[in-house]
């Protein structure tokens, strides 16, 4: 389902464009072509769209020539915008939690890295938010420097490497990847979710590590009424690796500040400030502030800066504006870590990040909520709806015992149940809190014996009658 907003009392400023792939540096969309694509599509909601943004944009020509006096006074119905674009060719998503001034604007693309045009950047995203662009794209490079168009120097480039762009980048296999992730790989988008509170999609990125991983996805969700964004990528690896998560900004480093534990990040600009959260199981992950110059190179296949003048070409575009936040793994099976990315008053807020784990096979349309309360659990706090969780656990698996022996689901439903006992066990013990759970699960643990005795017997007793069936069905088709 998309999502529509009326525009007749609104006009986005601030940022209009997303210059994925080689767009050359960051520019405003044109559209003083509006008025000619409205007439020719029959599309009134692009003619009142341009209406509204002349009121602080210069008239064109093209403005001129194709304007109709009716434009002026399209009626409300057709005036309508969807808050989130699902691109089929760009294997991409664009999504906005409004049309006003300010609001955020997320996108994530997948994509083949060698089509016509392209980065080595499957993944890529960026985060716009009041008037901000916090995490951007820093676009193609000048055309004109040598090799930019032949395939053995053109990705050796920093803004056409894998290390140019906003996605996940293996480091350990210059032989295989030697610009981070697979020249002819791919991301393809396979699942998507649009409704009023948010929207979900998810990139299939297998191919573009290159065969060094068995399975790779990336996942975008905008959800607590549109104002929680998280960035996830769950990567398994065939055997370890090393690599970096990447996001570029062109907010001043002086202006960005990563916590003492490396796990948070704010960021602030034109009195305004975002948080960006780790979430993940993995310890010993967490940002670091880079630059993008050539001593913070991540790759050694990257050109050094000099690289085309040497050879008497154009420059590269300088990247002196530019720096990026890096979560670097090494030596790992499997790279699971999710970016939390929210507004916060300043770096002081202490408010619980708005996501807890989870794995993106079980993100579904429930995530998507106009309330996001589930949280990071605080080893120093205990909250009451981690005692009701306990509960619910025990009084499930009382129900699965008391209810009969329906044993193919009972028991794995019991076993379930266990397990989230022993869980909370483990962790209200070492606190103090409920000092009983350690022999409430000693008695679910008696049960859960009793079960499996229960389940070996039914066992027993199916293949008997197994065997019995057999012999019953031989007889009756004829055979002795």
């Amino acid at each position: 389902m998309e999502h529509k907003v009326n525009i007749t009392e609104k006009n986005p400023v601030g940022y209009e464009n997303w210059n994925f792939h080689e767009t050359f540096g960051e520019v405003y969309q044109n559209t003083d072509f509006y008025f000619f694509a409205a007439e020719v599509l029959g599309e009134a909601t692009l003619a009142a769209l341009r209406v509204k943004q002349l009121e602080t944009k210069p008239v064109s020509m093209w403005d001129a020539l194709a304007f109709k006096a009716e434009y002026l006074t399209a009626t409300e119905d057709s005036e309508y915008l969807t808050l989130d674009y699902f691109y089929e060719s760009l294997e991409g998503v664009t999504s906005r939690s409004d049309w006003a001034d300010g609001s955020i604007f997320v996108g994530m693309m997948g994509n083949k890295n060698d089509s016509f045009g392209a980065q080595i950047d499957s993944g890529n995203f960026m985060y716009a938010n009041k008037g901000i662009t916090w995490i951007c794209d820093i676009g193609g490079d000048d055309p004109l420097v040598y090799g930019y168009n032949l395939e053995d120097h053109r990705y050796g480039y920093y803004r056409m490497s894998g290390e140019g762009s906003n996605t996940v980048i293996v480091t350990s296999e210059s032989g295989i990847l030697p610009y981070g992730q697979a020249q002819t790989g791919g991301g393809a988008m396979v699942e998507k979710y649009s409704s009023e509170d948010g929207m979900y999609a998810m990139i299939e990125n297998t191919s573009v590590y290159g065969g060094v991983a068995n399975s790779a996805r990336r996942g975008m969700l905008f959800t607590n009424s549109r104002e929680t964004v998280v960035i996830q990528d769950e990567i398994a690896f065939q055997t370890v690796r090393s690599g970096a998560w990447i996001a570029h900004t062109a907010v001043p480093s002086s202006s960005i500040f990563v916590s003492q534990d490396g796990k948070t990040v704010h960021m602030w600009q034109n009195q305004e400030w975002i948080r960006m959260s780790i979430v993940s199981a993995a310890k010993d992950i967490r940002f670091t502030l880079m630059d993008c110059n050539d001593t913070s190179l991540l790759l050694s296949n990257t050109h050094k800066s000099n690289y085309s003048t040497l050879l008497k070409q154009n420059k590269e575009y300088s990247r002196s504006e530019y720096s990026r936040l890096v979560i670097s793994f090494t030596n790992v099976l499997s790279f699971e870590c999710a970016v939390v990315i929210e507004s916060v008053a300043d770096d002081t807020n202490t408010s619980e990040v708005k996501y807890e784990y989870k794995r993106l096979s079980d993100w579904n349309e429930t995530l998507v909520t106009d309330k996001f309360v589930a949280t990071v659990k605080d080893e120093n706090v205990i909250s009451n709806s981690d005692i009701s969780d306990i509960k619910k656990y025990t009084d499930s698996a009382t129900a699965n015992y008391e209810g009969g022996y329906a044993y193919t689901t009972r028991i794995k439903d019991f076993y379930r149940d266990l397990v989230n006992v022993a869980a909370a066990a483990r962790w209200f013990v070492p606190t103090g809190v409920i000092e009983s759970i350690p022999d409430a699960f000693t008695a679910y643990y008696d049960y859960y014996l009793t079960y499996v005795n229960l389940y070996k017997q039914y066992r027993e007793d199916l293949n008997y009658y197994t065997q019995e069936a057999a012999v019953i069905a031989t007889y009756l088709c004829g055979y002795n």
